[in-house]
């Protein structure tokens, strides 16, 4: 099949879509970091509930919890300055993990952030008595700054333990794999760090490429995309996955990977053990301070891939993103200006009505939607059919 004939489809998908498989969003999950019982292990990593063991004392969690309380408590303040809508929404955990990333920064970096100098100085007077003589993070910190980064750690287990919950059954996904059959082509760019496309691939017999390919025993390496696409669908996770680790392959690199099973017990072609060089799960958090990693390194990657494989789409449907990423918001901005005459379009799947939709999003939505060049189609993407879908397939 010629070029010219081939029949292609994009999606881009944000948090939204996981909704109706049970998966928390970011309300549920900053909830549960600030409310709900937690604990630091041995291993140091974050669990859900209380510690097993009662004689071991832990003091990190309780003092991290209310570290987040008081930039929970600032960070409302500020939304409220800035909110476009008569009732401010509230915190989330990117803004936290963001806030918390960025004040122990300056006490490693040598250009600080000047921006939150102000935030700094407020945050480290009023959690005095927290960091005050604080020692035993995960992160090996003391002080202010092993506070902060310690809660941002506290942040990434919450995230990574809420999305690896399996509580409810998969839904509202089909219209994916159905819109495989119809296309010669689909590339899938995501935001969310679940598995749930994934798993909707595998159980539907869809074939896709994820960048990982290159295995080795019981792990397959990242090792891109091909310029000539091996399977119909191609699959790009933009800010990771709970199931990517950068691991440590003894005698020819580290590299990240996604193993088999255990993240923690997998071994190479010759039998040995491979290790994680990070125990942490390789995906991104933290408004704003993510967009850092959207231009280095092993995320560089995979954002110059995106761009890459969005270049030559007209029209790119999109569903669950709430604009609220700059990094991405210009990437996608930039696809919409790349023709000359205009002619590439973004498609939000959004239930509900259009002055909802635009009162809390940039203002450079509404502009496209005055030029035609967003067009708002009243439907989740769970309640969608193929023939609802058909019309922004690109020939």
């Amino acid at each position: 099949m010629s070029e010219q004939t081939m029949k292609r489809g994009a999606f881009f998908f944000g948090a939204g879509i996981s909704r109706a498989s049970g998966k928390p969003l970011a309300p549920e999950i900053t909830q549960s970091a600030l409310d709900e019982q937690w604990h630091l292990a041995t291993d140091q990593i974050f669990y859900p509930g209380p510690a097993p063991n009662p004689a071991l004392v832990d003091s990190v969690t309780p003092a991290v919890q209310q570290f987040l309380s008081a930039v929970n408590t600032i960070a409302r303040e500020y939304i409220g300055e800035l909110s476009r809508t008569p009732t401010p929404r509230e915190p989330q955990y990117e803004d936290l993990f963001s806030l918390a990333h960025q004040v122990f920064r300056p006490e490693i970096d040598h250009t600080p952030n000047l921006a939150v100098v102000e935030f700094l100085r407020r945050l480290r007077t009023e959690t005095e008595p927290l960091h005050s003589g604080f020692k035993g993070g995960s992160s090996g910190g003391v002080g202010f700054a092993g506070l902060a980064d310690t809660a941002c750690d506290f942040l990434h287990w919450v995230v990574h333990n809420k999305l690896t919950a399996d509580e409810k059954p998969r839904s509202g996904l089909d219209a994916i794999t159905e819109t495989v059959k119809h296309v010669d082509e689909l590339d899938i760019f995501t935001l969310n760090h679940d598995v749930l496309i994934e798993a909707q691939c595998r159980a539907d017999a869809v074939d896709y490429e994820d960048g990982f390919a290159d295995r080795h025993g019981e792990l397959l390496a990242f090792n891109g995309w091909p310029e000539r696409t091996r399977q119909k669908v191609r699959l790009f996770k933009l800010h990771g996955s709970v199931n990517w680790y950068l691991y440590d392959f003894p005698g020819w690199a580290r590299q990240y990977a996604i193993p088999d099973k255990d993240a923690f017990h997998s071994h190479d072609q010759n039998g040995t053990l491979v290790r994680p060089a990070d125990w942490k799960a390789a995906f991104l958090s933290g408004t704003v301070v993510k967009e850092q990693f959207y231009g280095i390194g092993f995320f560089g990657d995979i954002f110059a891939a995106f761009q890459r494989h969005l270049a030559p789409h007209k029209h790119l449907i999109c569903c669950g993103y709430g604009f609220g990423d700059p990094g991405i918001n210009s990437r996608i901005y930039q696809w919409l200006c790349d023709r000359l005459d205009g002619s590439n379009r973004l498609v939000v799947l959004n239930q509900g009505t259009e002055a909802t939709f635009f009162a809390d999003k940039p203002y450079w939505l509404q502009h496209l939607h005055e030029q035609r060049r967003l067009i708002l189609v009243n439907k989740w993407l769970q309640d969608c059919t193929v023939a609802d879908l058909a019309p922004y397939f690109d020939n």
